[in-house]
């Protein structure tokens, strides 16, 4: 609990100081394997600094992963394409541990203020004992909705 309470101040923290800027799109996400997440991201020209926080299963195991990215971005007619680096925490099994990565994403800008957009992350996280390091890969696809202000 202690943890969604701290997410959720993060979340409205960084929305406000984002709120300046030109464009930011607020999203909901999902994954094949019914993970679920929420992302605030500004765009600043041609880059951009995203939050996000992820709960999702994977081999039976629950993971709550959050943190930052920060890429370049384009856009092509009615589509947005964005690219960049991804560091965060990723918790399980009553750990915390750092995760970092990249991710590639492609958005469909719908009218002025709807998106719907695809996107794929790689993530490596430490899972390791005492005395026995290990880096364990995580790659997810994403289907989002968002809306811009």
């Amino acid at each position: 609990m202690k943890k969604l309470i701290i997410t959720i101040l993060v979340f409205v923290s960084f929305s406000k100081i984002a709120s300046s800027q030109e464009v930011i799109t607020y999203s909901f996400y999902t994954s094949f394997n019914f993970s679920r997440g929420v992302e605030v991201r500004p765009q600043y020209g041609d880059w951009y600094l995203s939050f996000q926080a992820e709960e999702f299963y994977q081999e039976e195991q629950r993971f709550f992963n959050w943190g930052f990215s920060l890429g370049v971005m384009k856009t092509k007619n009615d589509f947005d394409f964005f690219g960049g680096v991804r560091v965060g925490m990723m918790n399980f099994d009553s750990r915390q541990t750092p995760a970092f990565g990249l991710e590639l994403e492609v958005d469909y800008n719908i009218n002025d203020y709807v998106i719907i957009g695809f996107r794929t992350a790689l993530d490596s996280y430490a899972d390791s004992e005492i005395g026995k390091l290990n880096s364990e890969e995580l790659v997810r696809g994403f289907l989002k909705i968002g809306y811009k202000f």
